[in-house]
């Protein structure tokens, strides 16, 4: 999905190629959410109690406060290197939100 993500991202609005990325990414979507849906919260949910499914959110909306607003397909998946590429990344990417009025 990140792959297609950052093809989308560096794509301009007109050409005639992004349609069917974004098709392609939608489908990809649905399946991450239906898998989500499906398996993995059900299965938080019977595994964790309340208040750690608390702490979890809160962990995960601290995360998502450092963590790069676009696509790296080519940073390393895990590790220290992934510590290192999303350190560099997200505010490079924020900067860039900023600049182009991104949320």
């Amino acid at each position: 999905m990140a792959t297609t993500l950052n093809e989308i991202d560096m794509m301009s609005a007109d050409d005639p190629g992004r349609g069917d990325l974004v098709a392609q990414l939608i489908t990809l979507a649905r399946m991450h959410i239906e898998e989500e849906e499906s398996q993995i919260f059900p299965a938080l949910r019977s595994a964790m109690n309340p208040g750690e499914l608390q702490d979890l959110g809160a962990a995960l909306e601290a995360a998502k406060a450092g963590a790069p607003t676009r696509p790296h397909p080519h940073a390393p998946s895990g590790g220290i290197g992934a510590k290192v590429a999303s350190a560099v990344s997200a505010p490079l990417d924020k900067a860039r939100d900023k600049m182009a009025d991104r949320p």
